[in-house]
């Protein structure tokens, strides 16, 4: 989890925001780094916009979602927790990863009886298995590792961070997908992006820019900044829906 909350909000602010844009009633959901379905962590020592959000007016789905799950610092939803308050547990089905044996255990307590799947390993490992929906089905297919690095840089075993090499991997798997439906959107979250030597903000968007031509698709980057930013990048084949995700996230960004 980001560090003090914020990169959480973004993360799963722009998510909802997303899932809003493309159904209204089924979705394939894959989560590369999926967490337990709730945590706790330590309260942020400034700005506690999740609260903020909890006690404001809005009707966004990513704050009706966390009404509806109760969230707080000490039972924080997943992704799929956030989703499914939306859209109901019988109209999700896709792929969880996790890599954590103890979130492994929850996750498939929770999910053993849906169409939603558990893997007990890394989105690396499983990633040529994950089978597309069809191409009319609405996906959202988000990943949200710890930061974005060079190759060259840290353990490059199959760790939590994102680097150059694995969006070579993510732009050759969509390419051999195919055909990408109207209703698919990528969601790549990386926090605390650190300036520099080497500017991680920098090659993170460069990279982002990379995968968008290397797979024909707009995009769209959203941040928050108190220090290093957190930083979202969006794909979709659709302008109104990237349109439709900014469009909301402006304005919970601003609450």
């Amino acid at each position: 989890m980001a560090k003090g909350n914020d990169g959480n909000l973004l993360q799963h602010g722009v998510e909802l925001a997303a899932v809003s844009a493309i159904t209204n009633h089924s979705l394939h959901l894959t989560c590369t780094h999926s967490m337990a379905p709730q945590e706790s962590f330590p309260a942020p020592s400034r700005n506690r916009r999740l609260c903020h959000w909890l006690n404001s007016g809005l009707d966004f789905p990513s704050v009706a979602a966390y009404r509806r799950n109760e969230a707080s610092l000490d039972r924080y939803p997943n992704t799929a927790e956030l989703v499914a308050s939306i859209i109901g547990d019988d109209n999700i089905s896709g792929d969880l990863f996790e890599v954590s044996e103890n979130k492994v255990t929850e996750l498939l307590a929770r999910w053993s009886e849906t169409d939603l799947h558990v893997h007990g390993n890394s989105w690396r490992q499983g990633l040529s298995k994950v089978k597309p929906p069809a191409p009319e089905t609405s996906w959202l297919f988000t990943m949200d590792p710890m930061t974005f690095l060079p190759d060259t840089e840290g353990p490059v075993d199959d760790d939590a961070m994102l680097r150059p090499n694995d969006v070579s991997l993510l732009i050759k798997y969509f390419q051999n997908v195919g055909v990408v439906g109207p209703k698919w959107v990528i969601s790549i979250f990386c926090f605390e992006l650190r300036s520099g030597p080497v500017n991680y903000y920098d090659l993170f968007l460069s990279e982002m820019r990379r995968m968008s031509n290397g797979l024909s698709l707009g995009m769209a980057s959203f941040q928050v900044t108190y220090g290093n930013p957190h930083v979202a990048a969006v794909f979709s084949p659709s302008e109104d829906v990237i349109e439709q995700i900014g469009r909301e996230w402006q304005v919970l960004h601003n609450v």
